[in-house]
């Protein structure tokens, strides 16, 4: 289906398909075609045919699986906003990779519970997918990574 709901064909599993894909999707007329959405629940394949289009871009994603050379969050970091009184758990800006040799892009990361982080891009990113790696860097060092869920 397009971004519009209407059924441009049909796919032998959605197992065959990543998002941002844009190979060997068999759809021909007006393509390219590019993979936005995979809903497993309906068994349906959503593309566009717009590169640029606004449903590849994602601003936000959760990693687990994480593996860290240098945790950020081995202490407990825990502070206290001085106005609100409120607590909240601390988060750290770093930078991050998830393609080979991709552009390292400025992130945020906070910490939801011992094995799964949120992670806010500063700028949305171009066809993130579930199950690629994320690659954590502190400047040019290397901190750690985890599996995008």
């Amino acid at each position: 289906m397009d971004q519009n709901g209407r059924i441009l064909g049909q796919h032998e599993g959605l197992h065959d398909f990543t998002i941002g894909q844009r190979q060997g999707i068999k759809i021909g007329a007006t393509g390219p075609y590019y993979v936005f959405r995979k809903d497993l629940k309906t068994n349906s394949l959503y593309v566009t045919n717009n590169p640029n289009d606004k449903w590849l871009f994602t601003k936000e994603v959760q990693i687990h699986s994480v593996n860290w050379i240098v945790n950020p969050f081995s202490i407990k970091h825990i502070a206290r906003n001085k106005k609100t009184g409120m607590s909240y758990v601390m988060c750290y800006v770093l930078r991050g990779r998830y393609r080979h040799q991709g552009e390292l892009v400025p992130l945020t990361i906070s910490r939801i519970d011992n094995d799964h982080y949120r992670i806010i891009f500063k700028k949305p990113q171009k066809a993130v997918a579930s199950g690629q790696s994320l690659v954590l860097y502190e400047g040019k060092v290397c901190v750690g990574g985890g599996v995008i869920g």
